[in-house]
């Protein structure tokens, strides 16, 4: 067990290079091209700027170390939806993430990066792997001489002050409809403090999910809390398919602050405002 103190934020789902995801007021092509954001992407990068001054002033307040986790899909090369990307060019999409991930990068101490789905950050998430070389996060893998093979994780499990967190992009379980939301959240609790006692070990104190674009806590029902974190990214295509375009998306992270085996947490959530109905007759 750890005997300092320390703290944690945890975002994930940016989908950086999304043309309804995170991206800075000026994106410039591979041809030096301007791309501006749109509407929604100006509201979001004001919320994620503001979050991050928060978490800075946070941070001067507390006075401990501080680690964040970009938990999975922080860059989005989407190859079921290439209409919806800002460039296909993985050096703008490389470029565009690092200068999202910056005011993150800028306030942490240690940062992570967790891979997520193979179709939005290539086959073995090599371009989430190569963000995490770009911005110097911590390597699963530091290989001989300091030359880290590895600066990504599949599955990141570490502890803080004696408090232990299993965070992972996929998660195990999900409920998405508003009368089964909290279920998912409950299942995965469950499943991952069976996973660990079947295998002789102490379950987790913690286990964060993200990849299903909404917030979910399974509260204190099991040794393990279970989170599942909301998305950086505005509804998609897919997400009209899947008839949840009328779903307001809220955006946020999870933030603790741990100390001698116990934490505490608490959120940033942003809400953007419904669209006013349109008047037909007016």
């Amino acid at each position: 067990m750890s005997d300092y103190s320390g703290s944690l934020v945890v975002v994930g789902d940016l989908h950086t290079n999304s043309d309804a995801g995170l991206m800075p007021p000026v994106v410039y092509g591979y041809k030096g091209n301007p791309i501006q954001q749109n509407g929604f992407q100006e509201w979001l990068w004001d919320k994620w700027l503001r979050m991050w001054d928060f978490i800075g002033e946070y941070k001067v307040k507390t006075k401990i170390p501080l680690a964040v986790v970009f938990n999975g899909d922080s860059v989005d090369k989407n190859k079921h939806a290439p209409d919806e990307l800002i460039s296909l060019n993985e050096s703008v999409i490389l470029s565009t993430a690092e200068d999202v991930v910056r005011p993150a990068v800028d306030v942490a101490d240690f940062t992570y990066v967790v891979r997520g789905t193979p179709a939005h950050t290539g086959k073995g998430a090599w371009l989430e792997d190569q963000l995490g070389k770009n911005i110097g996060a911590v390597s699963p893998n530091p290989g001989a001489f300091g030359d880290h093979k590895q600066h990504s994780w599949w599955h990141l499990y570490f502890d803080i002050s004696g408090v232990t967190f299993d965070i992972h992009h996929h998660p195990e379980s999900t409920s998405m409809r508003t009368w089964t939301v909290g279920g998912g959240a409950l299942r995965i609790a469950k499943t991952v403090m069976d996973e660990y006692v079947l295998s002789g070990d102490k379950p987790p104190n913690v286990a964060i999910r993200n990849h299903n674009h909404h917030w979910e806590d399974s509260g204190t029902n099991y040794p393990t809390q279970a989170f599942m974190l909301p998305a950086w990214q505005g509804p998609t295509d897919f997400i009209h398919r899947k008839g949840m375009g009328s779903k307001v998306h809220p955006v946020g992270c999870i933030y603790f602050t741990c100390y001698d085996g116990k934490y505490k947490w608490d959120r940033l959530m942003y809400e953007p405002k419904r669209r006013e109905a349109l008047e037909v007759f007016a």
